[in-house]
C-alpha cells in the first residue's frame, strides 16, 4: 500500500508532463520484452486510468476506441504502446501504476520489477492475472 502511494507521489503527470518525447532504451526494452502479456490487457481497463493521468488525451482515446472497435484489443493497446513510446521516462511508471490500479497486479509488479533490476524480473510468474 505504501508502494503505491509513493508510486502515485512520484508518478503525476502535471500539464508540462505530457510532452512528447522518447521513452529511455530501458524503458522501451522492458516493454518489448513483456510485449505478449501486455497484450493480454482489456483497453477497456485501462484506458479511463491513462486518460485519468494525462497520459492520453481525448483525441488518443477517440482513435482507441476505433481502433478497439475496428480492429480488436490487441490493435489498439498496440497503439498504446507506440503512445507510450513517445510519453517521456515517466510513461512507463505511470502505465504500471495503472495496471495495478485495474487489478493487473502481477504484470504491474513484473514490470516495476524490470525497471528496478532487470535481471530479477524472470524469478517472477509469467502469468498476467486477470481482474474478476
Amino acid at each position: 500500500m505504501a508502494e503505491n502511494k509513493k508510486l502515485q507521489a512520484a508518478m503525476k503527470f502535471d500539464g508540462n508532463d505530457n510532452a512528447k518525447g522518447s521513452i529511455p532504451s530501458g524503458h522501451n526494452d522492458i516493454l518489448v520484452k513483456n510485449h505478449t502479456s501486455i497484450l493480454e490487457v482489456k483497453v477497456n481497463d485501462i484506458m479511463d486510468h491513462l486518460y485519468g493521468k494525462k497520459v492520453i488525451d481525448e483525441n488518443d482515446m477517440d482513435v482507441i476506441k476505433t481502433k478497439l472497435k475496428a480492429e480488436g484489443n490487441k490493435e489498439a493497446l498496440g497503439y498504446i504502446l507506440e503512445i507510450l513510446k513517445n510519453r517521456g521516462s515517466r510513461a512507463l511508471p505511470i502505465f504500471i501504476q495503472c495496471l495495478s490500479e485495474a487489478k493487473y497486479i502481477e504484470l504491474a509488479k513484473r514490470l516495476q520489477l524490470s525497471m528496478e533490476d532487470p535481471k530479477d524480473s524472470l524469478k517472477l510468474d509469467m502469468k498476467v492475472k486477470q481482474p474478476q
